[in-house]
């Protein structure tokens, strides 16, 4: 093997950084996705509930700029984290070689990553599981609020679920 094909230290951190900076903000991207409706259900719902005085339409048109918003903005992520793909996009397809000594430097910190991953990781499947609960516990109130009172509680609970998943996964 010639040495041409090795990658220095630096070029692997530069395409390990980019990777990260990639992933972090396709992930925000996609939980700003996952929250759009939120602040929609939940004006709509406190309005319904008679919570906030608002009329339903003004609540619903501040809602639908929010999640406007965070579909502009998730957008806006997904091209910058594609941008930073793209400038290391040669080591995806070549044949690259490391040295045993940046190939012993990757390993070490890939170790303290896969620690951090897997924590986050049983963090946010708890909060998954768990999630589910402010949308259960809508059973609880089927005796104190009248038919209609309960689908705005319902609406209002899916709303706090949606947010309680993504509060860890992103």
């Amino acid at each position: 093997m010639s040495n041409e094909n090795y990658i220095s230290y630096s070029a692997t951190q530069d395409f390990l950084s980019a990777r990260r900076r990639s992933s972090t903000l396709i992930a925000s991207g996609v939980m700003l996705c996952i929250f759009s409706p939120i602040v929609l259900l939940i004006l709509i719902s406190l309005t319904r509930l008679d919570i906030l005085t608002w009329s339903i339409n003004f609540a619903t048109g501040i809602g639908v700029i929010v999640l406007l918003t965070f579909i502009a903005t998730a957008v806006a992520l997904f091209i910058a984290g594609n941008r930073w793909l793209k400038v290391h996009e040669n080591y995806e397809y070549e044949d690259c070689n490391l040295s045993n000594n940046v190939r012993e430097k990757i390993i070490k910190e890939n170790k303290v990553y896969e620690n951090q991953h897997m924590i986050f990781k049983i963090i946010g499947i708890t909060f998954c599981i768990l999630s589910a609960i402010p949308l259960m516990s809508g059973a609880l109130f089927v005796d104190a609020l009248a038919s209609s009172r309960l689908d705005d509680w319902l609406f209002f609970s899916d709303a706090f679920t949606r947010w309680h998943w993504r509060l860890f996964l992103s």
